[in-house]
Parts: C-alpha cells; sequence; structure tokens
C-alpha cells in the first residue's frame, strides 16, 4: 500500500510545496515518512526574517487547521476542517495584506471582498456573481457540480460599471458554446460570434 508521506525533522517538515500544491490535501490522510504510523502533531515554517509563515496541526493524519502568515507579521489566511458523515468539511478565512478581510468559504459558497470591505463576489453551487467595486454586479457565472470541482454551464451575463451589458452567452461544460452576443460601453452590438466547444466556429456582423 502507498501512503503520501511527510518528510518530518523535529517539528518541522521539508515536503512543505507538495502539502501545499496538494489540491485535495484536507482529504488525504499523512504518515510519517517510511512508516504506516499517521502523524499527530504540529508543522511549522517559517519565513526569511525567522517570522512564522505556516503552522498545521494535525490529528490521526487528519489537517485540523492551516493556518499562514505574510512576512509582516499579519494573517493571510486559516482554514479550520471539521469532518462530517460523508466528507472533510472545510472552513477558510484569507486577509489582505493590510489585514483587511480578502474571503471567507467553504466547499459549497463563499464571498470575496475588495479591500475596502465591499462585496467582490459570491458563489453557492449553482452560480457565482462578480461585482464592481461600485457595487454593481459585473458578471453571473453559472456553475455545474461535479464533486470536486465546479465548472461555468448554463447563460451568462456581463456588464460594464454602469450595468450596461456588455457580453451574453452560454457556457456548456466549462467552454463557450453557441451565439455569444458582445456590446460596447453605450450597449451597441460590437459583434456576434458563435462557438462550438470552446473554440470560434463563426462570426456575424451585428444588423
Amino acid at each position: 500500500m502507498a501512503f503520501p508521506k511527510l518528510e518530518l525533522s523535529g517539528n518541522s517538515y521539508t515536503n512543505k510545496k507538495a502539502l501545499l500544491d496538494s489540491t485535495h490535501f484536507t482529504d488525504r490522510t499523512y504518515y510519517l515518512k517510511d512508516k504506516e504510523q499517521t502523524f499527530t502533531g504540529t508543522l511549522e515554517n517559517k519565513n526569511w526574517n525567522d517570522s512564522l509563515k505556516t503552522k498545521g496541526i494535525f490529528k490521526n493524519g487528519k489537517i485540523q487547521t492551516f493556518t499562514s502568515w505574510y512576512p509582516n507579521g499579519e494573517k493571510n489566511s486559516k482554514m479550520v476542517v471539521t469532518p462530517d458523515s460523508t466528507d472533510q468539511q472545510y472552513r477558510t478565512t484569507t486577509w489582505y495584506y493590510s489585514g483587511a478581510l480578502k474571503s471567507r468559504y467553504n466547499k459549497h459558497s463563499g464571498k470575496r471582498y475588495f479591500e475596502d470591505g465591499s462585496l467582490k463576489s459570491k458563489w453557492n453551487k449553482k452560480k457565482a456573481i462578480d461585482f464592481w467595486e461600485n457595487g454593481n454586479p459585473k458578471a453571473i457565472w453559472p456553475l455545474k457540480n461535479n464533486k470536486r470541482v465546479s465548472f461555468y454551464h448554463g447563460e451568462f451575463t456581463g456588464w460594464y460599471p454602469d450595468h450596461t451589458i456588455s457580453a451574453k452567452g452560454t457556457f456548456k461544460d466549462g467552454r463557450k458554446h453557441g451565439k455569444w452576443v458582445y456590446h460596447d460601453s453605450t450597449g451597441t452590438i460590437e459583434k456576434i460570434i458563435y462557438y462550438k466547444n470552446g473554440k470560434a466556429d463563426s462570426t456575424a456582423s451585428p444588423a
């Protein structure tokens, strides 16, 4: 049996990149290197200036919390994992370098914010909505879930900051498909493009 390994050295780990780059590392079970023993404990990593960069707390091979900091000491992100009856559920909060709240999300929904605190985007399993800094909607993205991932699927609408429509079209399994109509900032149709599985199939001039 193959086990994902953590290369442990005292109270730190050297396989940091593999841990951080793992897309689904909350679902994994971690073992001591070359052993079948699950890891319980704390793993820390330092910044160049010796300030704390990351800290992960594990129990029976499962990550419980994972926190990261900017070099100035401000918190960058914190993830808390709580097991439920079907899967690993997580809650993540991120911050800007200034300390302002940047995002809060879990595997089902979330929100992102501009640095001034206004809403930048929000999403759930069915759709995502982006906003301009003035609060007007920027785009509505329909989503289709396939277990671990979400991709664009369905009718899309985009707007300019003054709420003039910028584009309308359809996504099919994450790709542009069918007729897309693009408008300039005055609302005039600029071009019409027909797509097939994400590739431009033909272009029509506006009437």
